[in-house]
């Protein structure tokens, strides 16, 4: 609670000194600030709406669309992502960032509310985050993919038609969804996985009938030509467990190996947990190594440790170690945002296993306790 006031008094007094930016609502996308990733979601929209949709995947014309120091930015979503981005694209691009914001700040009272969590001091707390700064300040997609799969996994047991629907919306931006599928299948939620992929083959082929093939076909080729390269590129802002150790000079094999073995680490906790904890301990370790184990995971993305936190919110007495990791853990998005050198670059990822191997540790020993 410290660390969240201290990061939360931090991230007011930077949201204030930018807040020309943050407000500033221009009509034209060429006048929005430099680092606002909505541009990239907005001139991806307006190419599908133009009947463009494949020719998004080639930066060269996607650029082509954008403002000068606008030129770094890339659409690197599927194509059924077209169906979110082409509804915003149809909008000014002023009214379009005023609803997203409205949405991702709103969704975190959605994610609370799913875990049961009713202290306004939290909600205050997790709006004001290191998290929700850095989502907010880029535009990216993190309040609504915490809300996603937050949901997904609360409503797999109820209403699991609706939360395979869910899950097939958030493979728009599939890196996150590792883990869930993982959880469904060791708690038995085998109509929820149905239903996520008939809903997937669904949006799949409706993007084909509206955007054509040659879309997906693009896609696929990006993957090599695109992502491939993007993706080895080293960045501070990264948390995969190959950019991490890339960061220590690894060599390419390395990288590979430290996400392989990575993955398959958090894959055993994850399913360790959904067979063995009380849902919501297992859903909290859920979404957070999802998160760690994502194979492209960013500090815009940061959301996801709000979800996995308040789903421990009501557990009472959290060990020191715990405590220390969490506050490390929130005030992780800042150390990039704010620093550069290879702690900096380090920093984010360090802290998210620490969290996960002390929050495994705990709620795993409190099982062998009450047993």
């Amino acid at each position: 609670m410290v660390a969240a006031a201290l990061a939360a008094a931090f991230s007011l007094g930077v949201a204030t000194s930018f807040a020309d930016g943050l407000l500033s609502f221009p009509a034209d996308r060429g006048q929005a600030a430099v680092a606002e990733d909505l541009v990239a979601f907005h001139r991806a929209g307006e190419m599908a709406l133009d009947g463009e949709g494949a020719a998004a995947y080639d930066p060269g014309a996607f650029r082509a669309g954008l403002a000068e120091r606008q030129k770094g930015l890339l659409w690197l979503n599927p194509p059924h992502a077209f169906f979110i981005m082409a509804p915003i694209a149809a909008l000014p691009y002023g009214a379009a960032k005023a609803i997203w914001l409205a949405l991702n700040f709103a969704a975190i009272p959605g994610v609370l509310a799913l875990a049961g969590v009713k202290s306004r001091a939290f909600l205050a707390l997790a709006l004001l985050s290191p998290a929700m700064l850095v989502s907010t300040m880029l535009l990216q997609l993190g309040g609504f993919i915490a809300l996603g799969l937050a949901a997904a996994l609360v409503l797999a047991p109820r209403r699991p038609i609706l939360a395979g629907v869910i899950l097939a919306f958030l493979t728009m931006k599939p890196q996150y969804g590792l883990m869930a599928p993982l959880f469904l299948i060791a708690t038995g939620q085998w109509r929820a996985i149905i239903s996520a992929v008939a809903a997937t083959a669904l949006l799949v082929a409706a993007s084909v009938a509206l955007f054509g093939a040659e879309s997906w076909l693009a896609f696929f080729e990006s993957l090599k030509t695109v992502h491939g390269p993007f993706s080895r590129q080293v960045m501070e802002g990264t948390a995969t467990f190959a950019q991490t150790a890339a960061k220590f000079g690894a060599s390419e094999a390395a990288r590979a190996a430290a996400q392989g073995v990575g993955v398959a680490l958090c894959a055993a906790a994850v399913w360790s947990a959904a067979r063995r904890l009380p849902r919501s301990k297992a859903m909290s370790l859920t979404l957070l190594v999802s998160l760690a184990a994502a194979p492209s995971a960013w500090i815009y993305d940061w959301p996801l440790v709000i979800a996995a936190l308040a789903f421990l919110a009501a557990r009472p007495n959290w060990p020191v170690p715990v405590q220390a990791a969490a506050g490390l853990l929130w005030l992780a998005p800042l150390v990039p945002t704010f620093w550069d050198g290879l702690l900096a670059g380090v920093a984010p990822a360090l802290a998210l296993y620490a969290a996960a191997t002390a929050t495994a540790a705990w709620v795993f020993s409190e099982r062998q306790r009450a047993a």
